[in-house]
Formats: C-alpha cells, sequence, structure tokens
C-alpha cells in the first residue's frame, strides 16, 4: 500500500509546484477531538486555497497539542514553503517529517526530498538540493520523479552558474505609495516616467471581506510624481464597468490612447478621452484574441501594430505559450500565431513585453535556462523579418530561484521595474521593484549566432569566455543546433563547445560601439562540428574487462589539489591523450557518472602548473583546478 502524508498546497503548475497531491483526504488523527478535527479540517481548506497564513495559524495550535503528529508537521512545512514567508520554519517543520517517517521508501517520502530541495534552492544552497535529488534517484525504481529531478538539476546548475557572473545593477524596492502588506505587481510606467500604474490586492474602502487566501480583489491603481520627484498617493483608476471583477493593467500605448487590461481571463482595452486625458470604460478585445480559453498579459508594440499575449489555449507547446497578432489595415487584430519555440517551452510563458525604444522583448519563463520558477528572459527581435533570436536569461540577481515576472523596461534604458517574491523582503507575496543598471547594458550588446552539427545538439556545452573566465553558458535549439549570445561590446571572447571529449574554440573580438541597436550589425562565428571523437572514445564492454591495461588510478588523489579534465555519463579511454595514465584517476560518482582527473599535488603552484599544461596540450581548455577532498562527498 502507498504510504502518503495528508496534504497539501501546490506553488505553480505542473512538477514547479514542489508538490502534486497525492491524497486528498484528510485522515481522522486518533489523537484530535471533534474539535481538533476541525480545526485540522479549516486549516487544510485555508491551505489548498492557498492562504497560508491563516492554515499557519491553525496548524500551530494543533503542533502545539501534538509535535508528532506527521500531517500537522508536513502540512506546517509546505505552508511556510508556499507562501514563501520562511525558509528556516518550512525547512524545520519537514525534518521533523523526516524524523518521524520510517521504514520503506514511499512515494510519500519522495514528495518530501523533493520539498527539501526545494527550500534548499530557495535558499540557495544548491549543492544540497542537489544530494537530495541524488538520493531521490537511488530510491525512485518506479521513476516516478524522474522528470523532474532532470529538470531541478538543470535549474541548480543553470543557478549556480548565474550567481558566479551577477549582473552589475542596483535593484531596490519602489518606495511611496506602491507596495503593501499585500501582493503589488505588473507596473506600467509611461514614456515621462512620471506616471505609475500597478495592480494591488490591498484592501480598498469598499471591500470587508478578504478571499481565502488572505487578499482582496485585483484592482488597479495609479500614482503620479510629486513635486520632488517621489511617488505620491495611489488612487483607484475605474475602468472596468464590471463590480467584483478582477482586473489588472499590463500595456499602455501613449501614441494611441489605448491602456489594455485582463480581467476574468479575457483582454480588454480601455482608450483615453481626448478632451479629458481620463480613461474610458474598458471593452473587451473581442475575437480572435479572446477565446473560451485563458488568455492574459497583453503587450503592444511601441508602433501600435503587433499585440503579444499568453494564452493557454489548445495547440500550444504546452501550459501558457506567448502568441502574437498583428494590426490589419482595418484596425482589427488579425488571427494569433503562436510565436514558436524559441520562446515558447513545454512549461509555462508569460508577461511578454516590448522594450519602448529597443528591438527587444522581455517574457517570463519556466522553461529554457531557469535557475527556479518562473525567470526573466529577453530576445532579440529580427527588424527585417519580427522574427524573435534567442531566449536570454537576464541573470542574477534579477532573477532569483523563485518566481520573477512583469519586467518593464522604460524609455530611461537604464531604468526598469518588474514585480518578485523574494525571502528576505519584510513583506508577503509580490511586490514591485525597480532597477538601475550601471549604465544602458542594451546598447552595448552584440548579437553573435552560431550553428552545432552534432548527433545531438543539446549534448553540447557552449561557453563564452573573457582571460578564461565563463560570462556566459549556452545551449543550442535541439532541432536546429542554432544558438545565439548577446555578449557586451570592447571585449575579446573566446567561444568554447564541448562534447563527447572534445573541446573546440573560436575567437571573436568585439570594438566598443559594436552594440547591434546601433549599428544593426550581427556576427557569426564558424559552425562547430562533432563526429562523436577527440582524442578518445567511449568505452565497449569488452575494454571495461581490460580496464587494468590502462592503469588508471582507481583511487582518489590524495594529495590537496587535482585537475579535473572530464566528466562523462559513460567511461571513457585517454589512451591517445599526453597524458600519462597512471597520473589520471577515474572516480565513479554516486549517480553514475565517472569524472577524470589528471595528478595529485600538495601545493596550488603545482596543480597550477598541471592545469596549463592540460590546457596547452590536450584539447580540455576548460579543465580547472580541484580540491581532492571533494570528491569524497559524490563518490560510492
Amino acid at each position: 500500500m502507498k504510504k502518503h502524508y495528508t496534504n497539501r498546497t501546490s506553488i505553480v503548475a505542473l512538477f514547479l509546484a514542489v508538490l502534486s497531491s497525492m491524497s486528498i483526504n484528510v485522515e481522522a488523527k486518533g489523537w484530535m477531538n471533534r474539535e481538533d478535527k476541525k480545526v485540522f479540517n479549516a486549516a487544510f481548506k485555508m491551505a489548498q486555497n492557498t492562504d497560508n497564513l491563516h492554515a499557519i495559524a491553525l496548524f500551530r495550535k494543533l503542533y502545539e497539542k501534538n509535535p508528532n503528529d506527521i500531517d500537522v508537521a508536513y502540512n506546517l512545512g509546505l505552508c511556510y514553503m508556499n507562501g514563501s514567508l520562511n525558509p528556516d520554519s518550512a525547512m524545520f517543520f519537514l525534518n521533523i517529517v523526516n524524523d518521524l517517517d520510517e521504514g520503506e521508501w514511499h512515494e510519500g517520502r519522495t514528495d518530501l526530498k523533493l520539498a527539501m530541495a526545494r527550500i534548499h534552492q530557495l535558499k540557495y544552497e544548491f549543492d544540497e538540493a542537489l544530494d537530495l535529488y541524488r538520493e531521490i534517484q537511488t530510491h525512485d525504481t518506479t521513476g516516478y520523479a524522474a522528470k523532474r529531478l532532470a529538470y531541478e538539476r538543470n535549474v541548480c546548475s543553470t543557478a549556480q552558474d548565474l550567481l558566479s557572473m551577477p549582473v552589475m545593477l542596483k535593484t531596490k524596492l519602489v518606495a511611496g505609495d506602491v507596495n503593501s502588506e499585500y501582493n503589488d505587481y505588473r507596473p506600467i510606467v509611461s514614456a515621462d516616467m512620471q506616471t505609475l500604474i500597478f495592480t494591488s490586492r490591498r484592501k480598498d474602502v469598499l471591500e470587508n471581506s478578504p478571499y481565502d487566501d488572505g487578499q482582496y480583489e485585483e484592482k488597479l491603481y495609479i500614482v503620479k510624481r510629486d513635486g520632488y520627484g517621489d511617488w505620491g498617493s495611489a488612487n483607484r483608476l475605474n475602468v472596468l464597468s464590471k463590480r467584483g471583477a478582477q482586473e489588472t493593467a499590463v500595456s499602455i500605448s501613449e501614441e494611441l490612447g489605448e491602456l489594455y487590461l485582463c480581467s476574468e481571463g479575457d483582454i480588454y482595452i480601455s482608450r483615453r478621452d481626448s478632451a479629458t486625458g481620463n480613461w474610458l470604460p474598458a471593452q473587451p478585445i473581442g475575437e480572435p484574441i479572446n477565446t473560451k480559453s485563458e488568455e492574459r498579459f497583453a503587450s503592444i508594440s511601441p508602433d501600435g501594430q503587433q499585440l503579444l499575449f499568453s494564452s493557454n489555449r489548445e495547440g500550444g507547446m504546452g501550459g501558457f505559450d506567448i502568441y502574437r497578432s498583428f494590426r490589419l489595415p482595418n484596425g482589427h487584430w488579425g488571427e494569433p500565431r503562436n510565436v514558436g519555440p524559441e520562446i515558447n517551452s513545454e512549461y509555462d510563458e508569460d508577461s511578454p513585453v516590448f522594450h519602448p525604444t529597443q528591438p527587444l522583448l522581455y517574457f517570463s519563463s519556466a522553461g529554457h535556462n531557469t535557475m527556479g520558477g518562473m525567470d526573466i528572459f529577453y530576445s532579440q527581435i529580427n527588424e527585417e523579418d519580427s522574427s524573435f533570436v534567442g531566449a536570454m536569461n537576464i541573470g542574477y540577481p534579477i532573477n532569483t530561484p523563485d518566481d520573477d515576472l512583469y519586467f518593464i523596461p522604460t524609455s530611461k534604458q537604464n531604468i526598469a521595474y518588474y514585480s518578485s517574491i523574494k525571502w528576505n523582503n519584510s513583506n508577503t507575496g509580490y511586490n514591485i521593484y525597480e532597477v538601475e543598471y550601471d549604465e544602458p547594458e542594451v546598447n552595448r550588446l552584440v548579437l553573435i549566432e552560431g550553428k552545432v552539427v552534432a548527433a545531438n545538439p543539446v549534448d553540447v556545452r557552449i561557453t563564452a569566455r573573457v582571460d578564461g573566465n565563463i560570462v556566459g553558458t549556452y545551449l543550442a535549439n535541439e532541432r536546429t543546433g542554432s544558438f545565439v549570445m548577446l555578449l557586451d561590446d570592447d571585449q575579446n571572447y573566446e567561444i568554447y563547445a564541448e562534447a563527447y571529449g572534445e573541446v573546440q574554440k573560436r575567437q571573436i573580438n568585439l570594438e566598443k560601439g559594436a552594440g547591434y541597436n546601433l549599428t544593426g550589425e550581427k556576427r557569426t562565428i564558424e559552425p562547430f562540428v562533432f563526429h562523436n571523437s577527440g582524442g578518445f572514445s567511449m568505452k565497449t564492454s569488452i575494454e571495461r574487462e581490460n580496464f587494468a591495461s590502462e592503469n588508471f588510478q582507481s583511487t582518489l588523489p590524495t594529495g590537496r589539489f587535482t585537475v579535473q579534465i572530464l566528466s562523462m555519463k559513460r567511461p571513457v579511454s585517454l589512451s591517445s591523450l599526453p597524458l600519462e595514465s597512471h597520473e589520471v584517476y577515474e572516480i565513479s560518482y554516486k549517480n553514475g557518472w565517472y569524472v577524470y582527473a589528471y595528478g595529485s599535488y600538495e601545493h596550488i603552484n603545482e596543480a597550477r602548473s598541471a592545469c596549463k599544461y592540460v590546457h596547452n596540450n590536450t584539447k580540455f581548455a576548460d579543465s580547472f583546478i580541484r580540491n581532492s577532498k571533494q570528491y569524497k562527498r559524490y563518490t560510492k
């Protein structure tokens, strides 16, 4: 019989939600009296409705009576996690469940470990999360969580890469009467940056009862700067005639006098009264944009001729996809088309936004190379055919392991606004942030196009480096092998592509002022072609039997340092490389991978010399020095 804990809430769709519901039946607890059971049932219902704050208060009462109840502790941990309230409290209660749960492994324990790993990610403890994912994989013999594990391992890897190269900018909470104790999000900024329209679920003077999640109805607010340049008092912006309807502003075309809104899964337009300057009551945009499915977050292009929006209509690539419609000569919108795999993935995409002055699209996605939850990406727009080129993660600290959406660039090139859930602010839920770049980064970006020719292009790891340091990691399109990079100008780059143990290198020098939006210039690099060879080959079963003939070291390096040269899913032969085999260590990881390291050294200078030798005499140009003790935690 399957064992599970009484459950539970989920945070986002699909397996981005840390947990899917395995049992929605609330089991009666033997120690509970009738009143306790009512409290448990009420708290459980609140948690299902994402009202985590009130659920925690009730579960806490039960926990104080019986701290050894596994279901109470489990739900407390999930409420703290799903409400983005306190990761330490979440982990405290899930550790209690972990200690209480005994016996054979079961799917409920898989879900518990997934939740614990997710909390580690939210706390930026990615090594600990990866350890838990490896533990789950060891026990998950049915493949119950296989897809989830592959996804989350990639998330951890991306997060570690992005954390190692943070974006140079400042992020701060928007001051004034904008952020509240409730959710505040979806900012829209006027061209002169003197007016801000945003959505809030704060308590309104006419409302008395909150929703089940403790928040109030989505309503629009407008705030203007005062004479000192600060944001003043926020006032309701009433443009929907439907009383009690949820409403959120998503885009504005000041030139056309159009304000786009979303309400109850449909897109609306409010037009400005040319005489008074006030916004008139909004009307549905109608077909073919609105359908019986859910449409949300529309964005109008600067010239007013394109409309982007997200929808979960049939025929998409998975979850919510981004669609585009062109304005017809009669002023109506044409049939929407899915913008395709450059932007959309099998997971959710949302909040597409045109840059007001540059050929760029910003959007949020749970796919591509996200560092967790929804991340903000950007893509260049080809002005010749309006196609989108690539999906580039905007980087940390704008993106976090939690949800990051609604990135709104402004006419001032080094200022943007966005909404995010962050653990480290004093309020809960979404808040609106202002991003200030040290310089207008978009002016310095150069588009680099490339292609990978290989049996499976996604096996190829592409990195851009400056002075040996990685400044970007990229993935080729699975079908076409094409990839794009947006790199800063005034730098000399080395582009590496690594696959099947072979490393290929390209050099590209970008002069100052080569930004694509200034010159319209694109750069193309020579294709990377892989034939599944490059100084070594996969070992056959016969070769494995004769493994001793290569004389690899089967123990770990004894010195403090070594040079890691390769990691592969299958063992390989390095016999053709100019390395003494008795100085090469083959290290078997618990997860089935094989790692190859060269040499064993007590002093860092010795390791540096060895690393330089490997760089100069083999194709392993991204070999690196590693502390030998680190291997112990991964080996059998």
